[in-house]
């Protein structure tokens, strides 16, 4: 087996949730203040627009996920 086949990875199905900017913030009770200045990493980001408009409002905000 060659190390690309060992890394691979099988998904059965994919499914996509998306919340908003504004979900996040209430979701996990966080505060804009709180977030400046500071490098946040959205994993896994999915279908949000958390990383898009945090960095429109001058976060440094990156985004992953494995799908």
């Amino acid at each position: 087996m060659s190390p690309v086949e060992k890394r691979k990875q099988e998904l059965e199905r994919i499914i996509f949730v998306g919340r908003t900017y504004e979900e996040y913030i209430q979701m996990f009770d966080l505060e804009q203040h709180e977030l400046e200045g500071r490098r946040i990493l959205d994993c896994p980001g999915g279908a949000c627009s958390f990383t898009a408009v945090g960095n429109m409002q001058g976060l440094d905000i990156t985004a992953c996920d494995m799908a």
